[in-house]
């Protein structure tokens, strides 16, 4: 049970790190657009990091702590699973980044197929 006490103390901090964040960006963002009049980008830092690695993490420890609470057979591989999301979670988003990042810079050079849905004119840099 040692083992399931530390795993609920984890979730609830991982919980409440999300939470506080998920303020911390909404208070920037407020800040922003009171400042400047609109928000561009102000607290999204904090947002993703709350959203794409601290709730992944606080749901897989969240059960984590119940398998090993309730004792069931599959704790221990629930268990190592939450410790490997820690290192895990950062690669996955990293690759969806670079999947999603490149259909995006295809679509603003002027992708005009019609099956993505939208058309984007291209974009010229001086």
């Amino acid at each position: 049970m040692p083992r399931a006490r530390v795993e609920t103390t984890i979730t609830v901090a991982l919980a409440a790190a999300s939470i506080l964040l998920i303020g911390v960006a909404n208070k920037s963002a407020a800040d922003c657009a009171r400042r400047f009049g609109h928000n561009v980008d102000c607290g999204v830092f904090e947002a993703v990091f709350a959203m794409y690695y601290f709730a992944p993490l606080t749901l897989l420890f969240a059960i984590s702590s119940l398998a090993l609470w309730r004792r069931w057979r599959f704790a221990p591989y629930a268990h190592w699973i939450a410790i490997a999301g820690i290192v895990a979670i950062p690669i996955i988003d990293y690759g969806a980044l670079m999947l999603t990042t490149r259909w995006t810079e295809h679509c603003i050079a002027g992708c005009s197929d019609p099956s993505h849905g939208r058309v984007f004119a291209p974009i010229s840099v001086k």
